[in-house]
């Protein structure tokens, strides 16, 4: 028992913990409810689901919000990879797997936020072709070693659903629900395969990458 209370009470362990955990937890829950408050939220507003502040089912918006896992997956694999294995992996793996992860992990903040909608959706899909296009310029052998059906597959399904959506005008109002199965669908499939791309890349041996 005098053991297991020392585990659990180490001051090294507990100051660690306070430094890494507890408080960014709370200066993040701090600075978000002081920002959104003055904004005009309340806090019930800010910290609830919105399905459960609106008496919504649970499952509504369930494939766009499994989406937005998928993205943030893949940048969770890339990053603790990058973090675990950084003197095992070689230089150019490691560049690639941040441009990877940062990738996925902004698609996923603008599928969360509904970024591009509500703003200038041109900007965020120039960035993301520019961004596309780096990867290719710089990393195409190496693509073309690791995965270029996965990279070539996740280039289709966004291209797709990027495409239906700038192009949403010229369809008839009677196909909305065909379009949105077909946009999100794409979409989805996407961040599948953005997904499959990352751990692709995070399970490579040191020689792939040199």
């Amino acid at each position: 028992m005098k053991n297991l209370w020392y585990r659990l009470w180490r001051k090294d362990k507990i100051a660690y913990y306070f430094l890494i955990v507890f408080f960014p937890a709370v200066l993040f829950l701090g600075i978000s409810l002081s920002g959104l408050v003055k904004l005009g939220f309340t806090p019930m507003e800010i910290l609830r689901d919105p399905a459960q502040q609106l008496s919504y089912p649970s499952v509504l918006g369930f494939v766009s919000n499994i989406g937005v896992w998928l993205w943030i997956s893949a940048g969770s694999i890339c990053f603790f990879t990058y973090l675990t294995r950084r003197q095992e992996i070689s230089r150019r793996q490691k560049e690639l797997l941040l441009l990877v992860g940062l990738l996925a992990m902004v698609l996923g903040a603008d599928d969360f936020f509904m970024l591009h909608e509500r703003y200038n959706e041109k900007i965020f899909y120039l960035f993301y072709g520019l961004a596309a296009l780096l990867l290719l310029y710089r990393y195409f052998s190496y693509i073309l070693k690791i995965e270029p059906q996965g990279f070539l597959m996740t280039g289709i399904f966004l291209g797709t659903s990027v495409l239906i959506d700038i192009t949403q005008s010229f369809f008839p109002a009677d196909l909305l629900e065909v379009r949105i199965i077909l946009e999100d669908g794409a979409k989805f499939m996407g961040a599948a395969s953005w997904l499959y791309f990352s751990a692709r890349i995070a399970t490579l041996p040191r020689a792939t990458l040199v």
